[in-house]
Order: structure tokens, then C-alpha cells, then sequence
């Protein structure tokens, strides 16, 4: 009877407070995995963000200048991002694009939703993700104003976005790991020191 008395007396106390501590850290790792989230989401935002504003420091670059199918090369290469960039005219004609194809050109591309973005001299407008007409792929626009009233609309596919960014980060991640296993002064942890880390 009194074994079954410190038995029971100790038994459901100590399983009751088992229970306890790992609904409390069952808790606290799902707080943590929710920060991680967040934390990761919002620099993933700020890193689309980055892209973009330099992306679009580029465009309005070109779009100050004349806008030229030379120039127009030149960013389609020096942006890799961007799968093609339109240039057209204020009554919303193709007029040049990059990469070059005659085919297009003089085409109507007044009903594209980046025909219709309000423009600023000195903003760029951003479209909604749109299918693209020549590519067929998800896409958002990149548009600038040009002095003659017409416009630059650089595409930058939703996939290739996405890689990009899957790159850098794998590129982060594999510095940071390389970093975390180094010790002070580029020492590998554990080692002895006298050679460094590459």
C-alpha cells in the first residue's frame, strides 16, 4: 500500500511535469521556427527590392539617354534578369527590342499592361504579374518613361526572378558556413592554427 501510494505520488507528478516541459518546448521551438520564417521572408523581400531598384536604376539610365538598339543590347546583357525589353513609341508601337527581332517590330502593343501604366519622368512603374505576349511565361514589367513620350518596359520572368534569388542564397549560405567554420583569425575550429581557410 505504501509502495502503491509513493508510486502513484510520484509517478503522475513526474509524468504531469514531463508533460509540461515538452509542451513548453514544443512551443518555444515553433516560436523560433516562425522568427526563422519571418526573418527569412522579409530579407527575401528586401533582396527582390535590391534587385529591383538597381534593375530599375539601369532602365532609367537607358531611358534617359536615347535608347538606342546598341544600348538596348548592352542592358539586355548587363541585366540578365531582364528576358527582353521593349521599347515603344507614344502611340504604343514596337519600335526596337532586345534581343532583336524584326519580326515584332511595329507591332501594337498599346493593350499590354505595361501600355497602360501611369508614368512619372522620374519613376519607374512596376506591373502585375502578367503572362507574357511573346514569351508566355509569368512575368512582372519594369517600365520607364522616355523623353518622347514613349516608354522602356523591360520583362523579367517570375522564374528566373526566383532562381536568382535561390542563388544567392546558396551563394550566402555556403560564405556563412565557411565563416561559421573558421575560427578567429581564419583558423579552422579545432585545428592548431598555420594554415588558413580558403
Amino acid at each position: 500500500m505504501i509502495r502503491r501510494m509513493l508510486v502513484g505520488g510520484l509517478l503522475i507528478p513526474l509524468l504531469a511535469s514531463v508533460l509540461i516541459v515538452d509542451l513548453v518546448a514544443i512551443t518555444l521551438v515553433w516560436r523560433s521556427a516562425l522568427q526563422r520564417q519571418e526573418i527569412l521572408v522579409d530579407g527575401l523581400g528586401q533582396r527582390v527590392s535590391l534587385l529591383l531598384e538597381n534593375s530599375g536604376r539601369m532602365l532609367q539610365s537607358v531611358a534617359s539617354s536615347t535608347g538606342s538598339q546598341d544600348v538596348l543590347d548592352y542592358l539586355i546583357q548587363a541585366e540578365p534578369q531582364f528576358q527582353r525589353i521593349y521599347r515603344i513609341d507614344s502611340a504604343g508601337r514596337l519600335v526596337e527590342m532586345a534581343p532583336a527581332d524584326g519580326r515584332y517590330l511595329g507591332l501594337d502593343f498599346s493593350n499590354q499592361p505595361f501600355a497602360s501604366l501611369a508614368l512619372d519622368a522620374e519613376r519607374l512603374a512596376y506591373s502585375s504579374p502578367v503572362t507574357s505576349p511573346l514569351g508566355g511565361n509569368r512575368t512582372v514589367y519594369l517600365v520607364a518613361g522616355l523623353p518622347d513620350g514613349g516608354r522602356l518596359a523591360a520583362e523579367i520572368r517570375l522564374d528566373q526572378l526566383n532562381e536568382t534569388l535561390a542563388h544567392s542564397l546558396a551563394v550566402e549560405h555556403a560564405s556563412s558556413a565557411v565563416m561559421l567554420a573558421a575560427g578567429p583569425r581564419g583558423t579552422p575550429r579545432g585545428g592548431r592554427g598555420g594554415r588558413s581557410v580558403a
